[in-house]
């Protein structure tokens, strides 16, 4: 479902002219990549990726340099990480933008089952293996 969506979403940005792919490649191979948006002069980092087994040589951030070195030469000014605020986001800027979640349910049981499930269940559960999910 999740590669659906993004297939899907990739469509619809390459026909309406706003999907960024960024690559870095080794002999040939994609070890680091950006899926992105750009709309105007703002760019959208959806969702990044790099080769685990490269981590040591950190291939994400060697593209995150090349790809704000591209923004800028095309007059992009702003770049949004989106999500939650994270370690290696701070390496590349010291602003942090407030993001919301919104989740919407339907009425009805299986709405009210699903609400449920997100905010009690799921948290209590959390609360008790904690310990063990880190």
């Amino acid at each position: 479902n999740t590669r659906r969506f993004y297939e899907e979403l990739a469509g619809r940005a390459a026909r309406d002219g706003t999907l960024a792919l960024y690559f870095l490649r080794r002999e040939g191979r994609a070890v680091a990549f950006h899926f992105g948006l750009q709309q105007g002069r703002t760019y959208f980092l959806l969702k990044p990726g790099y080769e685990p087994a490269l981590s040591a040589c950190s291939p994400g951030q060697l593209l995150m340099e090349d790809v704000t070195a591209d923004l800028i030469a095309r007059g992009v000014g702003t770049f949004d990480f989106l999500g939650p605020d994270m370690p290696w986001k701070r390496e590349w800027t010291d602003r942090v933008r407030a993001h919301t979640w919104y989740s919407i349910h339907a009425r009805g049981r299986l709405g009210q089952v699903l609400h449920a499930a997100k905010f009690r269940v799921s948290p209590a559960v959390k609360e008790v293996l904690g310990p063990w999910l880190h």
